[in-house]
Formats: C-alpha cells, structure tokens, sequence
C-alpha cells in the first residue's frame, strides 16, 4: 500500500453519533486526556482497516479461479480464559499474538495471528476437507475452536456482536460443508518422566531430612 492509498483510508475512517458519544464520555471521565483517548482509539482503527484490507487483498492473489471467499473477520486470539487476551514468552515479552484475521472460502481456511500492532506473525491455512472436528467453548471461553487432522488447533475469539453473529454463521457452514464433529477439550496428561521427577525429589528431600537428624543426634551424643 502506498502512502496516498494509506491516507485515502485514514481520511475514510469515520464514526457514528453514538461512537463519538461514548468515546467523548470515556475521555471526559479523564483529566487532560481528550485529545489522547481519541488518537489511540482512532489509531487502533486505523491499523485494523489497513491490516483487514492488506490480508483481504493477500488471500485475493491466492484464490483459484472457482474459488471465492466466504468469510472474513478480525477476531481476538483465545487464550481459553475470558480475561487473558494475550500471553507474554519468554524473558523480555517478545511479540505476542492478540488479534487473528480469518478468512474462509468455499475452499480453504486462512488464518493470520497479529500482534497489537495488527502485523502478521503467522500465516497458516489448510483445505476445509482437512477440518476433523470442533471444541465448544462457547459458553466458558466466549470461543469455538477449529481442530484440524495436521494436529493444529485454532481458538478464534469474535469480539463485537457483529462479529459474533458472522463467526456463529461462519462455524455452521463449515459444519455442514465438513460433517465434522463437536469433541471434548483434550487437556494436556501429566507424563510419566514428570511423575517420576516428582518421586526422585521427594526421595532426595527425605534422604537430606534423614541426613540432618543423623547429624544433630550425633552432635547431641558428642556434647560433654
């Protein structure tokens, strides 16, 4: 995107009464804070539009020819907690997956997780056929999962009601087009090597407690 196509698109960002309203409340609610609170909520907007339009325009140059896209959102990434929205690895933080652009089409599922600043961390994508089965969290984690026969899983996450509305319509279509089925959570098992660390240590601390009371009844018996 060039700079005149990227001005284009932030002198068409444009907000309803009832959004001015709110973000007018939010910002007075603050001292000195009007000009900022609108700056981040507009410039979060802004990066939205452009990443949606960039990944839009990305999967268009993929598609075949009697392929079309069926569906499009911009999604949280679900960290199977209602709460937590994003998870820091590592020591320094690192860059973190927080949004999630999703796209289907009649053929295929794409899906790009995005750090706060809406650029690409991962892109994958998988045939709709390789779709084997989905978890309901719905209710719990505000999200259904996409299991997929390679082994990955993806935790979508709609966070406005009209995205929740689409996302919803989205999951029923796959399970019609797939006939994949709805499946329990799998939680991680606690291995063997883990139950076996857990008896090594507790063995050594006993052994160390055996250890020092040796050698306190022995420093009892050398006392004149």
């Amino acid at each position: 995107m060039n700079d005149r196509e990227a001005l284009e698109l932030l002198n068409s960002v444009e907000y309803s009464e009832e959004e001015i309203k709110k973000l007018e409340e939010k910002a007075i609610s603050r001292s000195n804070s009007i000009g900022e609170d609108l700056y981040k909520i507009k410039n979060d907007r802004v990066l939205r539009n452009i990443a949606f339009i960039e990944l839009e325009r990305k999967i268009k140059s993929y598609l075949e020819k009697d392929e079309n896209i069926k569906y499009k959102m911009m999604v949280l990434q679900s960290y199977l907690e209602k709460k937590i929205f994003a998870r820091y690895v590592g020591d320094w933080g690192g860059k973190v997956a927080i949004y999630m652009g999703l796209l289907v089409t009649n053929k295929r599922i794409f899906v790009f997780r995005l750090d706060h600043f809406y650029e690409v961390l991962e892109e994958y994508s998988n045939d709709i056929n390789n779709l084997e089965s989905f978890t309901d969290l719905w209710k719990k984690c505000d999200t259904i999962s996409l299991n997929f026969k390679d082994g990955k899983n993806v935790f979508p996450r709609p966070f406005e009601k009209e995205n929740k509305e689409i996302f919803l319509d989205m999951i029923r279509y796959l399970r019609e087009s797939t006939n994949a089925p709805f499946v329990e959570i799998k939680r991680p098992k606690v291995g063997v090597i883990f139950w076996i660390m857990a008896v090594l240590a507790l063995a050594a601390f006993i052994g160390i407690g055996i250890d020092a009371f040796k050698l306190f009844m022995e420093s009892l018996r050398n006392i004149p």
